[in-house]
C-alpha cells in the first residue's frame, strides 16, 4: 500500500522500496550511523561507513487465510508480512552472504523492523512474519523464529566489520 492503496503496480512497489530505504536510513542516523544509499546497486541498498552492507525490504501485511485440503478457504484475522529474498534478475534463491551483511525488513503497517543477519537467510526464498508483538499469533502457538531480530539494531554494532558474514549469529552472543 502506497499512499493508501495496495502496491500492486511496478511503480507503487518502487515507491514503497524507496520509502523503506529512507525510513531505514533515518533509523540508522538516529543511532549514530552514517548510511549511504547506492546509486548503482550491487546486491544491497545501503552501505555504512564501517563497511556493513544492508539490503532493505518492506511489506504491508496480508490477511492470512486458512486453506483446507478440500480447497475451501476460511478467512481468519491473522496477518502476515512477507519478504521475498529472490534475486529478480538471476532467479537465484536466497541471500548472497558474500554481498550482504544484514537484511532489514520493515513491517510498514506496524512500523516494526527486523534486523536479520544475512547468514540466517542463506538459501531461503522468502520469510513470513505472522506476529510482530511478543505474543504468539493465532496462526502459530509460538513466537516467530525471527522474533529475536525484532528491533535488533544492536547486532549491527556487535557484528561490525567485514568478517561478519562468516560468523553465524547465536542468541547467546548478545549481552
Amino acid at each position: 500500500m502506497v499512499g493508501g492503496k495496495v502496491a500492486n503496480s511496478w511503480k507503487d512497489r518502487q515507491r514503497l522500496g524507496l520509502a523503506a530505504e529512507f525510513r531505514v536510513m533515518s533509523e540508522l542516523l538516529l543511532r549514530d550511523y552514517n548510511p549511504s544509499r547506492l546509486v548503482v546497486q550491487d546486491g544491497y541498498d545501503l552501505l555504512l561507513e564501517n563497511g556493513i552492507r544492508i539490503e532493505v525490504k518492506a511489506s504491508h501485511h496480508d490477511i492470512h487465510n486458512r486453506k483446507y485440503s478440500n480447497g475451501k478457504v476460511r478467512p481468519t484475522p491473522n496477518r502476515k508480512y512477507h519478504f521475498s529474498l529472490n534475486d529478480g534478475k538471476s532467479g537465484k534463491r536466497g541471500v548472497d552472504v558474500g554481498k550482504v551483511d544484514f537484511i532489514i525488513g520493515w513491517c510498514v503497517d506496524d512500523n516494526v523492523f527486523f534486523v536479520i543477519p544475512s547468514v540466517e537467510l542463506e538459501n531461503i526464498k522468502g520469510i513470513n512474519i505472522y506476529s510482530v508483538s511478543d505474543e504468539p499469533s493465532k496462526f502459530s502457538a509460538s513466537l516467530s523464529k525471527y522474533y529475536k531480530y525484532r528491533e535488533a539494531w544492536e547486532l549491527i554494532q556487535l557484528r561490525g566489520g567485514k568478517d561478519y558474514g562468516i560468523i553465524k549469529y547465536n542468541q547467546e552472543n548478545i549481552p
